[in-house]
Parts: C-alpha cells; sequence; structure tokens
C-alpha cells in the first residue's frame, strides 16, 4: 500500500486528505476502503485498483474507476428531477493528478445512508445478533427489532426500490452528454442487485450504489452498432429483482403480474414499462398510506394541554410507520415528552410527570439519566412544603427541557428556603454528569478543601500531644491555618457568608494554598489544581460584569455553580446582577421630584456597595461608587466631571449642576470651546444698511432701567469672520457725555478682553469707531427708521486688538468718531428681573434650588473675576441673564467694574461681596432688593463707592420659603461678613445640596 501512502494511515486527494478506517474488500474492480475526512471525519468510501504484477489489469482497473468517477458526476446532474426520492453517491475527492492508469489512481464517494434490500431481507427473515446492531442507532435498532418481528421486508420498501430503479433507467439511458470530445447516448449501470439499493428509513429515499460496471453509451454514427445497449440494464433488471421479489415477497409479484421468465429482448422494453406503471401504481398508494400517518404522528406529537400523552395511539401510529418502512419521529417524541412534563409541572402534577418520564426512557435515543433526574425531581416537588414548591417545579420545567445548568440553579433556590432532603446530593452529581463533560465532573474543591482540613486537624492533635506543647511556634502556625481553613469551610456553604468571604472569588482559600502545601505537601497542589477551573469561571463572570454584560454574567453563574455546587453564596451574586440594570437605571434618572439628593447618593452607594461584595469588583462600579461617596462628603457633584468625566455616562444629571460650556469643557478639554466667528485685525468699513455693520433697534429701552448713563445699547449685524451677517449687540458711547463716559468705556474695553473666554461673562466680539460728527444725537428710539439709515464710516478692530483701541480712544473721540464694542446678544426674555423680581412676576418666585443655583454661578464668575483683580461692583438683578438651554448666567455691562493691576484690597472685596448681597442675591432669592439698597436704575461709580458697607437683613414671608441656612447667608453677606466670594460660594453650595 506504500505507493497510496495508506501505511502511515492517510491519503491525500485533490480536495481533502483521508485516514484509513480498514480495508472492505476487492472485486474485479478494485478494492474498496472505509475512509475518513482527516479534517471534516466523515466517513466515505475509496475506490482503487488491485496491487498486481500485471500492468494492464491495473490499467483495466483505473480506467475502471476512472470511469465511474465521471459516470457519478454525470449522475449527479442527471437525476435532479428524482431529488429527495432516489439519488447515487456523490463524488467526494479524487487522486491527484499524475496517478492516471496506475495503481495511485483512487475515487473517494460517499457512503448510502439507510439498509441495503439484502440486508434488510435477512433481518426480516432470519433475525440478528447483537454484534450485528452494533454499528447503528437506538432508532435503527429498534426499527430492524421490529422488521425482525414482522418477518418481511415492507412491501412499501420493495415499490420504491423497483421504481427507483426504474425512474433511474429512464433518464440515464436517454440522456446525452459530452465526455472526452465525446457525445455519449446514456449510461448503461449494469449491475443490478439488490445489496446495491440502499432505503434510507429516515428521508425514505433509495440510493443506487457501485457503479464500478457502469459502461458509457456512445452515440454511433453511420448506422453501426452501439457496444453496449440500455436493454442490458432491463433484462438484469428482470432476471434480478424478479428472482428477489420471488424469494422475499412472492405475495408481491403475483400482484404486480411479473413473471420470472424473460421476456423476448426485443419486447422488453414494452414488457418493463406495463411492470413499470403496475409498481408506480402500489407505489402511490403506499406513499399515500405514509403522509397519511405521519399527520397523524404530527397530530399526536403536538398534544393540547387537556390531551396530554396519547400514549397507546402514539405507540400505534409508531408500529404502522414502520410497518412502511421508516422510522418515527423519536426525536420530537421525545421533545413532547418534555413539553408534556414541562405543563404538568407547572400545574403540579408530579404523579403524571413520572408515567411520561418511564415512557420516554424506553424511546430508542432516550438519555435514561434525564428522564430518571426528572422523575427524582418530580418526587421531591411532591414531598415538598406548598411554601417551597416553586424552585423545585422550575427544576422539573428546566429539567424537561434539558437545562441542565438551570436545573442545578433551582435546586440551588429551594434548598435556601428547604432543609436538604435524603439523597440529594447524589441527585446533585446525577444532574452535573448531565450538564458537564465528564473531565469536568471531578471538579468540586470543597471535599479536597475539607480532607485537608481533617488531615491536618489530625497532624496538630498529634503534634500537641507527642510535643506536650501548644504554644510552639509551629504549632500556632498550623493552628491558624486550621482556623481559617474551617473559616473559609464553614462560609463556603452560606448563602449569606461573613466578610471577607462574600464574593464569587476564590482568594479565601488561594491565598492558604502555600501554608498548606509548607505543613502537607503535595495537598496544596491538589487544592490549586481543583481550584483552577473554578478561577477561569470566576474570571469569565466577572469580565462579563465588568463590561456590564449582566445576562452573559447570570449564565456564567450556572456553570460555576454547576462546576462547585456547594457555593450557595452564589444566589446573592444573581440577586446583585439581576439589581445592576435597575441600579443603574435609576442613577440614570437621578433624584425624583420627591427624593433629596443626600438620602439618594446615601442609598445607591450602599446598594452599590452591596452588590460589589457580593460579586465583585468592576471597573464602572468602582467609579461610580468613587462619586457618590466623594458627593456623600460634600464634594460640589459638578465637580465630578473635572475628575471623573466618564461619570456623565451613568450620572447625566450631574450636568445639572453645571453651565454647558463648563461641562463641554470638563468632558473635552482638548476641544476649543465654539464661540462666534469675529474680526480679525483692523478694518476700515462703513456702517448702514446692508454694510459691515448695520443698526436695526434700541435694546435698552424695554425698561426705563435698562437704559444707561454712558451708551447706547443697539442690536445690529455685523459682518462676521466667515463673511456671514450675525446678529450682536452694539453698545455706542454716548459722545454728549464724553467726559463721563470716556474712562467707563474704557475700563470695560479692557476688563473685557482680560475676562475673554472666561464662562458668563457676555464676550466681546470686536471693537471700534464709528464716525458721527460733532453735534450727533441718537434718533428717538420709537423711530426705527431713522436708527436702521444711520450710516458712515467705521473702523472695526478684532478682540485682539484692544490695546490699539485704548491708545487710539482719545484721539478718536475728540475727532469726533465714537467708540463701539460689539457684544454677543441677550434675549430679554432671560434678564432676571423678568424672572425673579416679584413685582414683574406678581409674587410668583422660581425654585429656591434653581435660584440658588444661579447665585452659585454669579459667584463662580465673580470669583474668576476676582482672581484677575477685576471688582464688577455693579451689582444689580438687571445684569443678570439666564439661559436654561446652557444651564448658565450671563453676566453684562462691565463698564463700571474696576481692574487693580496690582491687585484687590480687602477693602475692594468687602464692597463687591456687600453689593452683591444687597443689590444682587438678596433679590434673587426674596424677590426684592435688600432694604437701603442702591436703585436699580443707572449708577454712577462715585454712587456705588459711597455706598452703605453692610446692610441689615429684614425678612417678610421669606423665612417660610428659603432654609435657615439660605437666611443665615444672606444675613452674614448684607453684614459684610464674608471676607472672599469662594466662602460664600462654598455656603452657597452646600446649601443647595441640602434642598436637592
Amino acid at each position: 500500500m506504500s505507493a497510496l501512502g495508506i501505511e502511515n494511515g492517510v491519503v491525500a486527494g485533490q480536495s481533502a486528505a483521508w485516514s484509513l478506517i480498514q480495508k472492505l474488500g476487492e472485486g474485479d474492480a478494485g478494492e474498496v476502503y472505509l475512509v475518513e475526512g482527516l479534517v471534516t471525519h466523515e466517513p466515505a468510501i475509496l475506490k482503487r485498483p488491485r496491487r498486481s504484477v500485471f500492468l494492464g489489469e491495473i490499467r483495466r482497473q483505473a480506467e475502471q474507476i476512472r470511469t465511474e468517477g465521471r459516470i457519478l458526476q454525470a449522475l449527479e446532474h442527471i437525476l435532479k428531477p428524482l431529488q429527495g426520492r432516489v439519488s447515487t453517491p456523490r463524488l467526494l475527492d479524487v487522486s491527484k493528478p499524475g496517478t492516471e492508469f496506475s495503481e495511485n489512481q483512487f475515487i473517494v464517494i460517499a457512503r448510502a445512508n439507510g439498509f441495503d434490500l439484502t440486508t434488510l431481507t435477512r433481518v426480516a427473515q432470519m433475525g440478528f445478533s447483537p454484534a450485528e446492531m452494533l454499528g447503528y442507532t437506538p432508532a435503527e435498532q429498534t426499527f430492524l427489532r421490529e422488521l425482525a418481528k414482522q418477518g418481511a421486508v415492507p412491501e412499501r420498501v420493495l415499490l420504491a426500490a423497483l421504481a427507483a430503479v426504474l425512474d433511474v433507467f429512464a433518464l440515464i439511458h436517454t440522456t446525452e452528454w459530452e465526455w472526452n470530445n465525446q457525445v455519449i447516448q446514456g449510461i448503461l449501470w449494469n449491475d443490478v442487485k439488490p445489496d446495491h439499493l440502499f432505503w434510507n428509513p429516515y428521508q425514505t429515499s433509495v440510493t443506487l450504489i457501485d457503479w464500478g460496471n457502469g459502461r458509457l453509451i456512445e452515440k454511433i454514427e453511420g448506422g453501426r452498432e452501439a457496444r453496449y445497449s440500455p436493454v442490458e440494464d432491463l433484462r438484469q433488471f428482470w432476471e434480478e429483482m424478479s428472482r428477489f421479489l420471488w424469494q422475499v415477497h412472492p405475495a408481491l409479484l403475483e400482484r404486480l403480474e411479473w413473471s420470472t421468465a424473460l421476456p423476448d429482448l426485443r419486447e422488453i422494453r414494452s414488457s418493463v414499462e406495463v411492470l413499470r406503471q403496475r409498481i408506480e401504481r402500489l407505489r402511490l398508494d403506499a406513499e399515500r398510506q405514509a403522509r397519511q400517518l405521519r399527520e397523524e404522528e404530527a397530530r399526536l406529537l403536538s398534544p393540547t394541554l387537556g390531551e396530554g400523552l396519547l400514549r397507546e395511539a402514539l405507540e400505534d401510529v409508531q408500529a404502522r410507520l414502520i410497518a412502511l418502512g421508516e422510522i418515527p419521529d423519536y426525536e420530537n417524541a421525545l421533545r413532547m415528552a418534555g413539553n408534556i412534563s414541562t405543563n404538568l409541572a407547572a400545574v403540579g402534577d408530579m404523579e403524571s410527570i413520572r408515567a411520561v418520564c418511564r415512557w420516554a426512557e424506553s424511546l430508542p435515543g432516550s438519555q435514561s439519566a434525564m428522564w430518571q433526574v426528572i422523575a427524582r425531581l418530580a418526587e421531591y416537588a411532591r414531598r415538598a412544603d406548598p411554601a417551597h414548591k416553586e424552585a423545585i417545579l422550575q427544576a422539573v420545567q428546566r429539567a424537561a427541557a434539558g437545562q441542565w445548568e438551570e436545573v442545578l440553579w433551582y435546586m440551588l433556590v429551594f434548598l435556601e428556603n428547604a432543609p436538604e432532603p435524603d439523597n440529594w446530593q447524589d441527585l446533585v452529581e446525577q444532574v452535573r454528569a448531565l450538564a458537564l463533560p465528564e473531565d469536568a465532573l471531578n471538579v468540586r474543591p470543597l471535599p479536597v478543601l475539607k480532607r485537608i482540613l481533617f488531615t491536618l486537624q489530625t497532624t496538630l492533635q498529634r503534634l500537641e500531644d507527642q510535643t506536650g506543647e501548644s504554644e510552639g511556634e509551629e504549632a500556632f502556625a498550623l493552628r491558624a491555618l486550621v482556623e481559617q481553613l474551617q473559616d473559609v469551610t464553614y462560609n463556603w456553604v452560606q448563602v449569606d457568608p461573613l466578610p471577607p468571604h462574600t464574593t464569587i472569588a476564590y482568594q479565601d482559600s488561594e491565598t492558604l494554598i502555600t501554608d498548606i502545601e509548607h505543613f502537607l505537601p503535595g495537598a496544596g497542589n491538589d487544592l490549586r489544581r481543583a481550584l483552577t477551573p473554578l478561577r477561569w469561571q470566576v474570571q469569565d463572570v466577572l469580565e462579563s460584569w465588568g463590561r456590564r454584560e449582566f445576562i452573559l454574567a447570570r449564565q456564567g453563574l450556572r456553570r460555576l455553580l454547576a462546576l462547585d455546587p456547594d457555593r450557595r453564596r452564589l444566589l446573592r451574586a444573581e440577586s446583585a446582577l439581576e439589581k445592576a440594570p435597575h441600579w443603574l437605571q435609576q442613577l440614570h434618572g437621578g433624584p425624583q421630584a420627591h427624593e433629596h439628593l443626600s438620602e439618594c447618593i446615601t442609598r445607591w452607594e450602599y446598594e452599590g456597595r452591596e452588590m460589589r461584595n457580593q460579586v465583585g469588583s468592576a471597573g464602572w462600579l468602582d467609579g461610580i461608587l468613587e462619586g457618590l461617596k466623594a458627593i456623600r462628603r460634600g464634594t460640589w457633584p459638578g465637580d465630578l466631571l473635572l475628575y471623573q468625566p466618564e461619570l456623565v455616562a451613568d450620572l447625566p444629571w450631574l450636568t445639572e449642576f453645571e453651565r454647558a460650556e463648563e461641562v463641554q469643557k470638563r468632558l473635552y478639554p482638548h476641544m476649543t470651546l465654539r464661540l462666534p466667528l469675529t474680526l480679525q485685525g483692523i478694518q476700515e468699513a462703513r456702517f448702514g444698511p446692508e454694510q459691515a455693520l448695520s443698526f436695526l433697534e434700541p435694546v435698552d429701552a424695554w425698561t426705563p432701567e435698562a437704559r444707561g448713563s454712558s451708551a447706547r445699547v443697539y442690536r445690529a449685524t455685523y459682518l462676521a469672520g466667515n463673511g456671514e451677517q450675525q446678529e450682536a449687540a452694539l453698545k455706542i458711547m454716548r459722545m454728549d457725555k464724553a467726559e463721563y463716559a470716556l474712562p467707563l468705556f474704557r475700563e470695560e474695553a479692557r476688563i473685557l478682553s482680560i475676562l475673554q473666554g472666561v464662562p458668563g461673562v457676555n464676550p466681546m466680539l470686536e471693537c471700534g469707531f464709528l464716525w458721527v460728527g460733532e453735534g450727533f444725537d441718537f434718533p428717538p428710539d420709537h423711530n426705527l427708521g431713522a436708527i436702521q439709515a444711520l450710516r458712515g464710516d467705521a473702523v472695526r478692530m478684532g478682540v485682539e486688538r484692544v490695546d490699539t483701541f485704548l491708545e487710539q480712544l482719545d484721539q478718536r473721540v475728540r475727532e469726533g468718531w465714537a467708540p463701539y464694542l460689539l457684544v454677543q446678544t441677550r434675549r430679554r426674555e432671560d434678564n432676571l428681573l423678568l424672572m425673579c423680581d416679584a413685582s414683574v412676576t406678581q409674587g410668583r418666585l422660581l425654585p429656591v434650588p434653581q435660584l440658588l443655583l444661579m447665585s452659585i454661578q454669579i459667584c463662580e464668575i465673580l470669583e474668576e473675576a476676582h482672581r484677575r483683580n477685576i471688582v464688577y461692583r455693579d451689582h444689580k438683578i438687571l445684569h443678570y441673564y439666564w439661559e436654561a438651554p446652557q444651564n448658565g448666567i450671563y453676566i453684562i455691562d462691565w463698564n463700571v467694574a474696576r481692574y487693580y493691576p496690582e491687585g484687590l484690597t480687602p477693602v475692594e472685596i468687602h464692597m463687591d461681596l456687600v453689593q452683591l448681597g444687597a443689590r444682587g442675591l438678596h433679590h434673587i432669592l426674596t424677590g426684592r432688593p435688600a432694604p437701603g439698597a442702591l436703585p436699580l436704575g443707572p449708577t454712577r461709580p462715585e454712587e456705588i463707592e459711597q455706598a452703605a458697607q453692610q446692610y441689615r437683613a429684614q425678612w417678610t414671608f421669606d423665612d417660610q420659603r428659603l432654609s435657615a441656612q439660605v437666611l443665615t447667608i444672606l444675613e452674614q453677606l448684607l453684614s459684610g461678613s464674608y471676607t472672599s466670594v469662594s466662602d460664600l460660594k462654598d455656603d452657597l453650595k452646600r446649601a443647595y445640596l441640602d434642598l436637592r
């Protein structure tokens, strides 16, 4: 066999490599081997020439094998009309090029499924030995056993085989095809035998095998007679199959009116056609009976809830199907038995379940162990206390569905509230055998640990008895180890183990391995080997937990329980995994209207730490817990976005504590805040309709208090840096009050450039000058036409050119140029006067937490201004705007503010804070300014400088709205007790959190 490479058990073809299993035989056409795909493990048949000293003989066999391969390829296409009912073996592989006409040439064909007619006849007439049954499935063994009882090959099988041969002949004898530049007029099987006809009782189909003697019928031109004729196939069919029928089923031969005498070959075609029609008529009748039985079987396998198992009717149908040559649908019968068991478990009919199990266990292909387990579970359920019955009923249902890890799980749930029944551990091992591969069944570390503990206890006792010392160093260390092992083994089986044994990990055991190995060489390694697969499974669960794949983690817990059924704490881990999505949902939604933030934070943190203790750590969970702990300890929630920006995904409500610009800056520190596109450099332009700048309407005339003493403000359009027209607020100095207004304008331009980019400071977009000439006066506010018609020359300067603007300011004003600042426009509806002044809102004030958040943000803006040596001074509610989409306060009008390059003195800070309290926060929180505060309208710098240094609080109904903490803050602020805006901000934050 060396030429084929079979001496090493492997032969390589063009498509695959094949492993030799055994030699099946040899004959005129060569040798036949049973082989198996090296990769696919698919069984197949290999044919090759017999080794011979005669090269001519080898060439003949090789050519015959080659022809068979070509015929099988052709038949795959020719017989497509018969697909599903008749087939021939598929050609799977051929020898590599270069082996033609040698003993190395071979073909590999698929094995035929089912039984050949000769085997069926032998079984029906003579029975079979146990050895003969070894290669068959349980369903096939039952089929053959019933066939032996009946003592005859089913008539339907014989009819199907006869019809298959004649239908194949009708196609292969007349189909033309081309091969080797020759036109082939048809194919001759030339080997009609009962043992070449295979009946597949699963698919009810016939396979025609062994085409080694096949011949190609060449198309003959010029009237010459062909070498082979289809008559030869018809002759073989008549002789072989009539003789076979006479032996196995003479009654059928008689019904077909089939004589064993061969008719005249010149008339054989017509004789066979008459016979074919008789065969077909009987075959169709048998097929009709089989279809009706299959429909009845399907109905019986889908019983209604009220019907249950119709055992006798189903067994009768199954027997009749076998009598027709078919294998019943045992697979669905077993599935039905499982479904019925599930339904019976749902209604608590345990006795019926046990009857179903006994019947199902007798079916071919059933797992006896499975039905024995279901029956035992049903018995435990029957005897269980009704209060604890639900879990064991669930176990029965899962067992009927073959979900063995779930079965173990519900068995554990059952034990949580019920004592362990007798022989329970035997049942556990039975279920584990169904749930796990055989090599995993021995992985049960608790018995290993208990043996180690017992041995060490004995060793300790012997040591103390021999030495008489119980306090020696060796005895002390051994006693400590024994105590630790006792602690571990005790907590191992507890549903609620004591810390530090609460998580699903085995760290408490693994840390003792070294000490165990010291006192008991080899035992530590035994424990390590037992724990290794459990460690891997724990790692899988914790990885799923870390990825928030809670369903996968719960499935992993069930596999872990199958490996270690003593680990009852897994029930608590399951509970944690079940709660986790709801817990995250609660966190995501934040405190509800009726809930207090601090109470929610405390509850969420407790629940989260309990989940961590029950399952184990996870990056996402640890991060959330750190954030919750920080808030509980007083950290401003918005500050978490700076240190833990990833928390916003789980706690999106954190953004409610910060303005949108700050949130974006903290979440995306490398992203530049999007500001309006502004002018760069200096540009000479025109203002007026459709020019670089144009006036639209006044924005400081909506209330008398809004009109400034040093400038007017108009809504205007400007040509932005991208060439598009944008809207902004154009603040232009009043030229009729230049002496008073010029220093204020200069200070505001300088301060806005210093505060450029500070969130909450209304940004300056550009500055510059408009030529208005001497004697210019603004048109009346009601004359919008005149306002919009204003036109002239303009010098526009970008924000980065403020220094140039300041240098030219005095000279330009003397020449008749009016300085302007272009700032971002704000909606009138967002002004706090309209939102917070009690006289405007008719006493309807905003919720106190929202007012406190506004106050906090004003403090943050002021804090940054103080850090840059700027005091705002002109604190009045008219200068504050609240933009809800940005969740932020914006402060406008910085012309009375003052910049101190050398730094702020305590006096300046004191004055700024007192004015903030009297005109700002008091007005925001109570709806009115503090008694004695400066009026709401335009305020000159000297008026602020001469204002009171402290104010006295006077409450009306404010103590019913505001907490004592807020009232105290206002009183201290008005009295001048605060020395820094940071302290005020922190107190406001604490008051805000107490109200959330």
